[in-house]
């Protein structure tokens, strides 16, 4: 049996630490809103994730992004859940890279 995985966006780098991942892979804008330390995180709906799948999550119009870092849209208060299997991985950058 499959099991779902849940995307949650902002949790997901939650357990990384966070000047780490930002500082040495890039990405830092809009932090606070992406690892839930912003003020409206209270705001994201964990009780009611929503299932659907990946081709309707492509067809969600991009937003109209706050000049701050700290500002929480609309859009990023619902919680997507998706049903399907990994088959390829990136990592965005070496140093984050498993050794094997």
């Amino acid at each position: 049996m499959r099991r779902p995985y849940i995307l949650l966006g902002l949790l997901a780098f939650a357990v990384l630490p966070v000047p780490v991942a930002g500082q040495q892979c890039g990405g830092v804008e809009r932090w606070p809103v992406k690892v839930g330390s912003d003020a409206q995180a209270g705001q994201v709906d964990l009780a009611n994730p929503v299932t659907t799948t990946i081709h309707n999550l492509a067809l969600i119009t991009r937003p109209q992004l706050p000049d701050d870092d700290l500002t929480r849209l609309n859009e990023e208060t619902t919680v997507y859940v998706v049903q399907g299997r990994l088959v390829k991985s990136a990592y965005p950058c070496r140093s984050r890279r498993p050794k094997m």
